[in-house]
């Protein structure tokens, strides 16, 4: 088993720049990915090597023409997961070689549709169900149990959207200086 290597991190929406930061340090320390579950990562021993990683979050309907394009361009498809795209390439001289976007609008444009296709709904279910819920806990049981569950609840998905919101912020703000 000392071939494997299994690894809990959490990585948020905005953190896709961080989470392909990782896994080329990963790779550089000889494990390479293998497969990809929420903030869960299976790696197998390989050699080191500086391989970069990247996600393209993907809407596209003709995924084997997507894939293709990649392939056209020297990175090898891993999987998908929750809409993003990984993919990963030996690393060459010139780093524009090593980058999937052509531009920092195209950047832009992708952080975009994350938010509108997975924060957006998000922020709406938090609005809908967790907000409501939290308001009306005093009337909803006498269980002490059920309200720190709630209140906990209510911690978490607080501090992850707004890590989400300020993350996406940040983001923005550093690929319209560049």
């Amino acid at each position: 088993m000392k071939d494997k290597k299994k690894v809990i991190k959490f990585f948020l929406l905005p953190d896709y720049e961080k989470e392909e930061k990782y896994l080329s340090q990963m790779h550089k320390k000889g494990w390479k990915i293998k497969k990809i579950l929420p903030y869960y990562y299976i790696f197998e021993k390989c050699k080191p090597e500086d391989v970069v990683y990247k996600l393209d979050f993907i809407e596209e309907k003709d995924f084997v023409s997507y894939i293709q394009l990649f392939k056209d361009y020297g990175w090898e498809y891993i999987q998908d997961l929750n809409q993003f795209s990984y993919f990963r390439k030996n690393t060459s001289v010139t780093e524009e070689d090593n980058e999937i976007f052509s531009d920092n609008k195209s950047k832009i444009n992708m952080m975009k549709k994350i938010i509108s296709r997975r924060l957006i709904p998000l922020f709406v279910l938090y609005l809908l169900i967790v907000i409501p819920n939290l308001l009306e806990l005093h009337t909803v049981s006498d269980s002490i149990v059920l309200k720190i569950l709630w209140i906990t609840l209510f911690i978490i998905y607080t501090s992850m959207l707004t890590h989400c919101v300020i993350g996406f912020i940040k983001l923005n703000k550093k690929y319209k200086e560049l």
